[in-house]
């Protein structure tokens, strides 16, 4: 309907041409008959002389025409999917003929060859944009920072000119004052890549949740990762970490190891053989356990911060532990320095996911409070165990009402364990910052299961009010028994 608005921008290849500056680029309209407007709506190429012409409206590039003796325009349309999307115009400048109709059909071609380089890379942008929503998407929308521990947690995508690739963390809390820790990376790029970084995020949250250890998350992420696609490989660290022992546990699939920062600041590679990565069906991985001390730093991360085209990844950890080294301050202010000091923190050509994981000096509010209580054999020995445990909630700053549900669910729990486990029995009680745990063991391999009981039915009514009771209960394998929890929130210590 009238001249179409164009963003201006400018290019010129010969030496000299640019001693005065460029005019800026901007938008606007072209007059209605200057070739450039001609050639956006009739979608034919056009050419004109410059002197003279009426058109010639915008005085700045007026001035730079002449300054480069420019005498001739052709302009040619840049169609994109049948539609117009832009023009390209070219001058002819000193002694250079001027452009004639038959340079029209060659400028023409030059123009359609340009257009399919831009198609592909706006096609290329969007699946990038895509690729990397959906990235965005599966990653924890925020990082869960449970009780005695410091998370920080950073993902950087790769450059633009580079696709989203398939690097992820997690942190999962898995009840009972546990937590579960993972890294890892899908090898492959694109829309691919984040879909399998999804479904191996999921499958990896199931198997905390069922308390799994982690040999067996990451056996059973083998066989899913060969499900999805027989040529697929990834690699992942799956950990456990209790924040009030320090104790950790953990699992190594291909990954680079993790970096431990001590309270004094020494850097070392946690010592762990690293095994084959998923996908290949070797189970050659194992497990590792070690205990980290109050103040010490555990840096997981993926290979894409540490390794480049420069520099191999052996070189990039030395550089990693060097800047951990001297640093201080808040976790998420030393995650940023680490990406910023490897030069990650504006991407580059691989994506880059970095985990943070601080054991503070002190737990949150006041050290974690526990004791184990012995259930004396005998008909008097739960009345005692219950005895017990009333005595210490109340020293540990318990009100009445959670002392008598704590009460019940210890109850419960040692009651399940005597009729259905087998000797012997322990009971531990902890108290967090703002939860209340009860944990019995015994040597029974067999996991409880809760189920709902009929109407005349003597038994199977135990776990159901656990489950109403306790705000989080489960059950794990312990070497050859098992170990059933159950956690209630209590009021924060003083």
């Amino acid at each position: 309907a009238g001249a179409p608005v164009l963003r201006r921008a400018v290019v010129s290849v010969r030496p000299g041409l640019t001693q005065l500056p460029i005019p800026r680029a901007r938008t606007g309209r072209w007059p209605r008959d200057s070739p450039v407007n001609l050639a956006a709506l009739t979608g034919r190429g056009h050419i004109a002389p410059l002197a003279g012409a009426s058109w010639l409206s915008s005085t700045d590039m007026a001035r730079w025409m002449g300054h480069v003796g420019a005498h001739t325009l052709a302009a040619v349309p840049l169609v994109l999917r049948g539609q117009v999307a832009g023009v390209v115009s070219l001058m002819a400048a000193g002694d250079r003929p001027p452009y004639t109709e038959a340079d029209v059909a060659f400028l023409e071609e030059l123009a359609a060859r340009a257009a399919v380089a831009v198609e592909h890379a706006e096609l290329y942008r969007r699946s990038r944009d895509t690729a990397l929503t959906l990235q965005r998407s599966l990653l924890p929308p925020t990082v869960v920072e449970p009780e005695g521990l410091e998370i920080a947690a950073r993902y950087v995508p790769g450059v633009e000119d580079t696709e989203v690739g398939g690097d992820w963390f997690d942190v999962i809390d898995l009840g009972a004052g546990r937590v579960g820790l993972v890294i890892g990376d899908v090898m492959g790029r694109g829309v691919r890549a984040a879909a399998i970084m999804g479904q191996l995020r999921t499958a990896v949250r199931t198997c905390a949740r069922l308390e799994l250890s982690p040999y067996e998350v990451l056996a059973l992420l083998d066989g899913v990762v060969s499900e999805i696609d027989e040529g697929q490989i990834a690699t992942c660290i799956y950990g456990v970490i209790e924040p009030h022992t320090g104790l950790l546990t953990l699992a190594n699939a291909g990954h680079p190891p993790p970096l431990v920062v001590a309270p004094d600041g020494l850097v070392s590679r946690l010592y762990m053989e690293v095994g084959t990565p998923l996908g290949l069906g070797r189970g050659d991985v194992k497990e590792y356990t070690v205990r980290l001390h109050r103040g010490a730093l555990l840096v997981l991360f993926t290979d894409g911060l540490v390794e480049s085209r420069e520099r191999d990844i052996d070189a990039g950890v030395s550089d990693l532990a060097a800047v951990l080294a001297r640093q201080d301050g808040s976790l998420g202010r030393r995650a940023d320095q680490a990406l910023e000091a490897l030069g990650r923190d504006a991407g580059h050509d691989d994506d880059v996911a970095l985990l943070l994981v601080g054991l503070p000096d002190t737990d949150a509010g006041g050290a974690t409070r526990y004791a184990d209580i012995t259930v004396p054999d005998g008909p008097a020995g739960l009345g005692a165990a219950r005895g017990r445990a009333c005595d210490l909630l109340r020293t540990w700053s318990v009100d009445a009402d959670t002392v008598d549900s704590v009460v019940l669910l210890m109850s419960e729990l040692v009651t399940n364990a005597l009729v259905h486990g087998r000797s012997p029995l322990s009971v531990r009680l902890r108290r967090t910052g703002s939860r209340v745990i009860v944990e019995v063991s015994d040597r029974d391999p067999r996991l409880p299961r809760r189920r709902h009981a009929d109407f005349d039915d003597e038994g199977g009514r135990g776990l159901e009010l656990v489950s109403l009771i306790a705000s989080r209960w489960g059950t794990r394998s312990v070497g050859d028994g098992k170990v059933v929890w159950a956690e209630i929130a209590a009021p924060p210590l003083p």
